[in-house]
């Protein structure tokens, strides 16, 4: 396993990357781009951009730019794109279903093949052609590879344990709660109403 070297900041550049790349060759006819027009439509600055793009080869040409489908294919090995996760959801209140409608609609790699909760009502309950299991029957034996977190903050740290304990690579997190996980788990959090606090505030701080 590598070090872990890399800012978080810069897979989420990579992911921009692939998402104004693959928008392009779905849209336009055409072969090329090059730093500065990714520069113009994502409003990064251009040295950055190719930075970024040195770490997943040189792929490069003079006066040409960037190949788009190569750009694409590589980027895609390099984010993981070209092979498939296992993914659990726990928690399948209603943002919970939300997650697995939007990620069955947008045909990703990434496959919801578990749902877990641990309200009785729920338990059994088919969603999606999936059944509902109960969260106390989690196992390494699952294959899960990837977690979202969809619970209520009381509990997330518990179902975050768990997660952990059977030896998932990654979690992704909803709760509104900072949770503490080991370094060697890759982590994500996703606090809507946080985000909205940055919004309000950078809009009446930046109008005064």
């Amino acid at each position: 396993m590598k070090e872990r070297p890399l800012s978080d900041l810069v897979f989420e550049r990579i992911s921009l990357y692939y998402r104004c790349v693959d928008s392009i060759i779905q849209n336009e006819n055409r072969e090329y781009i090059d730093s500065k027009e990714l520069s113009r439509i994502l409003k990064l600055d251009s040295s950055l951009i190719r930075r970024d793009l040195s770490l997943i080869g040189k792929i490069g040409k003079r006066g040409l730019g960037y190949s788009l489908g190569i750009l694409r294919d590589n980027i895609r090995e390099f984010l993981a794109k070209n092979r498939t996760w296992n993914v659990a959801i726990i928690g399948m209140g209603n943002l919970g279903h939300a997650i697995l409608r939007y990620m069955i609609q947008s045909k990703t790699n990434y496959r919801v093949s578990r749902l877990y909760d641990n309200d009785p009502a729920k338990i059994g309950t088919i969603v999606e052609n999936r059944a509902v299991e109960n969260f106390s029957s989690f196992d390494v034996s699952n294959n899960i590879e990837l977690g979202i977190i969809t619970v209520p903050a009381s509990v997330a740290q518990n179902v975050a344990g768990t997660l952990i304990e059977h030896k998932v690579k990654g979690i992704m997190n909803f709760a509104p709660v900072r949770l503490n996980i080991p370094t060697d788990i890759y982590y994500r959090e996703i606090d809507v109403i946080r985000e909205l606090d940055i919004l309000s505030g950078m809009s009446t701080y930046y109008s005064l």
